[in-house]
């Protein structure tokens, strides 16, 4: 079954101003993302047998800590398109600018948290352990 994907149903993003569309603006508007640095993470996905779609996708830094976050709705409100692959979803910028985004984990493998980590080693303080 091929599931058709979400197409963008508004206009490029134009700044007007006294009733003028403002020089430049438009370009400016093209992608809103395109200042938004880090890695896109899918944080939610959800289809139904009709192929209705809806899903959330966060943009985190090195630090995973989410920097940005918009529901496909959104986006596609902004102009992306989205496209349901097997492990994630194609994503296309109204520049043209595709990226694959998947639901990779959070937590780096291997790694506890600072805080954990501080709270672990308190509790071996008190009881001796070294």
């Amino acid at each position: 079954m091929t599931i058709p994907p979400i197409n963008p149903t508004s206009a490029p993003y134009k700044t007007f101003r006294n009733g003028k569309v403002v020089p430049g603006s438009e370009r400016d508007q093209l992608d809103p993302l395109a200042d938004v640095s880090g890695r896109a993470r899918l944080a939610g996905f959800v289809q139904g047998h009709s192929g209705a779609m809806a899903g959330v996708i966060e943009w985190l830094d090195d630090t995973y800590h989410v920097q940005q976050q918009f529901s496909f709705a959104q986006l596609v409100d902004l102009g992306f398109t989205i496209v349901p692959r097997a492990d994630g979803v194609m994503l296309t910028h109204p520049g043209g600018a595709t990226e694959f985004v998947s639901a990779w984990p959070i937590d780096p493998v291997g790694k506890v948290a600072q805080v954990q980590s501080q709270s672990i080693n308190t509790r071996d303080q008190r009881y001796g352990i070294q």
